[in-house]
């Protein structure tokens, strides 16, 4: 897992107005979008995997699963609060949507294979967005 750099620039980022509804293009909705599906898609194959029992069952896979959900759906709220750091978090939203995308992969149905690739569509919007963000800030 990446190494996320959070070092020394939060207080900066808590004083630029840099421009932020530029951020909040088409780019920010859809990566909204993106993450409340795969909020949606985790809760629901979470409680698919309860049902199914042996290897969907497992306890990391379900943690990982819910830590997945809870933090694609805190990610879309920061970036419609506005908030100076959403893009810390969708750093963090695009490594858990990558682990929990390998996490269902591992599984053959088809609905783990759906959830994986909503969590890979999640990942790569969050770490677009997390870059964006960034580079708006410098």
């Amino acid at each position: 897992m990446e190494e996320l750099d959070m070092e020394g620039s939060m207080e900066a980022d808590m004083n630029n107005d840099a421009d932020f509804d530029s951020i909040h293009s088409g780019e920010m909705e859809e990566c909204i979008q993106i993450c409340l599906r795969t909020y949606r898609t985790c809760q629901e194959t979470f409680f698919y995997c309860l049902q199914q029992g042996g290897a969907h069952h497992g306890l990391s896979h379900l943690q990982i699963m819910q830590s997945c959900a809870e933090v694609c759906r805190t990610s879309a709220q920061l970036m419609m609060l506005h908030s100076p750091f959403h893009h810390y978090l969708s750093k963090v939203c695009a490594e858990i949507c990558k682990a929990c995308a390998e996490s269902c992969e591992i599984m053959k149905d088809e609905e783990m294979q759906e959830c994986a690739r909503q969590c890979r569509e999640c990942a790569e919007s969050c770490e677009m967005m997390s870059q964006m963000a960034k580079s708006k800030a410098v």
